[in-house]
């Protein structure tokens, strides 16, 4: 299996910081993330001896897969989440959702969740295998540092952007809402599957709408 390296604040034993995290591995990280082929490693776990801050960076830039979890504001999620974006490699985002996304990654894709919401954890873990199951495809996933690199493209800066990305981000959890919610409706199999057909099929062409809008616009200022 492939190394899932896991970012997220660890606490002190029996801290509700701890708790929360173990949670987080426990109910919505393992299950997804065992079946998607990935084994997940916390820094409290790796049992290797030496110096950990090296092994924890050697994990951040070497593993296939990053998921960071952003609740709390923790410093070191953050120094660590930013050593994985200078990577270029896949990471996932996850953030309570009581709490607002940081301003620098705001244009991120992130996930949030309630894990005293039985119907949020689903729903998290579906989005979860979503993404990897895009990122197993060859989907790149943008950072603040490609977003920089990107703004000679875009002839635009990095804040109109993560507008943007943030808008449409919000358009497609809108759709999950709306799958979770026809899911617990007592239909017919062959109804459910149409529902799902066509809530895939609109989330797949607002896709392709900025896939298409983004060409148009670096054709354009390539012509320039």
């Amino acid at each position: 299996m492939k190394d899932c390296f896991v970012i997220c604040p660890i606490g002190e034993d029996q801290s509700d910081i701890r708790k929360r995290s173990d949670q987080l591995l426990k109910y919505v990280l393992n299950p997804v993330l065992s079946v998607m082929g990935y084994n997940p490693i916390r820094a409290d776990s790796m049992p290797k001896p030496g110096v950990i801050t090296t092994q924890i960076i050697n994990m951040i830039v070497e593993s296939p897969l990053v998921i960071a979890d952003l609740t709390g504001g923790n410093p070191n999620v953050f120094y660590e989440l930013a050593i994985r974006h200078v990577t270029g490699k896949p990471y996932i985002q996850i953030i309570d959702k009581e709490e607002q996304i940081p301003f620098d990654v705001l244009g991120v894709r992130t996930i949030k969740l309630d894990l005293n919401d039985l119907d949020s954890v689903e729903k998290v873990k579906k989005e979860l295998k979503r993404q990897i199951e895009e990122i197993k495809k060859g989907h790149k996933v943008d950072s603040p540092v490609s977003m920089a690199l990107q703004e000679t493209v875009f002839g635009s800066d990095g804040n109109a952007l993560s507008v943007f990305l943030e808008k449409f981000w919000d358009i497609e959890d809108k759709l999950e809402h709306i799958d979770i919610v026809t899911s617990q409706i007592d239909v017919s199999s062959e109804l459910e599957d149409i529902l799902d057909y066509r809530l895939d099929k609109l989330t797949d062409d607002l896709v392709e709408r900025l896939t298409h809008i983004i060409e148009q616009k670096a054709t354009a200022n390539n012509d320039n």
